[in-house]
């Protein structure tokens, strides 16, 4: 099992079985969700903020203070000797557009899980839905990249 991060102050998470079945989701601190067994952990995947030092949207202080969530979660985690791999937006996503992850997401899932995302997202609106949406695209993307053997940046941060 393992678990994908999109950090923020609305945190999406997404739970993942080693086939990467779809176990759990949502917005908020996983462990919270039934799913969430730090001793069945194999490893945590989180999105790291990047500082774009040329055209950056994104104000400093705000990535600080994300930068700070991100090194709790992961300290969190490695306390209990689960591996974290901290991975840049633009290398799972690139610069792609929240409606494109989330479509992307949503064309690998059974029909079944997305009417379940449906019903949780139903009154969240997309200014928190895409954290949702973003940790299930991060642990997607890691797992296709897992099944095959990991090249260039791939190979230095996944399991």
């Amino acid at each position: 099992m393992f678990l994908s991060i999109d950090p923020g102050e609305d945190q999406g998470f997404a739970i993942f079985s080693d086939e990467s079945e779809l176990l759990d989701f949502g917005l908020g601190d996983p462990r919270k969700s039934e799913h969430h067994r730090m001793r069945d952990l194999a490893y945590v995947v989180v999105e790291c903020p990047v500082i774009y030092p040329h055209g950056g949207k994104a104000d400093p202080n705000d990535l600080i203070k994300l930068a700070r969530r991100v090194g709790r979660i992961e300290e969190r985690y490695l306390f209990a000797d689960v591996p974290v791999y901290l991975i840049a937006p633009a290398h799972w996503k690139g610069q792609t557009p929240k409606a494109v992850t989330r479509a992307r997401a949503r064309s690998v899932l059974e029909l079944p899980t997305l009417r379940r995302i449906d019903k949780y997202l139903k009154n969240l609106g997309d200014s928190k839905g895409h954290n949702v949406y973003d940790a299930i695209g991060l642990g997607l993307r890691t797992f296709s990249w897992k099944k095959r053997e990991p090249t260039g940046k791939e190979a230095q941060w996944l399991p």
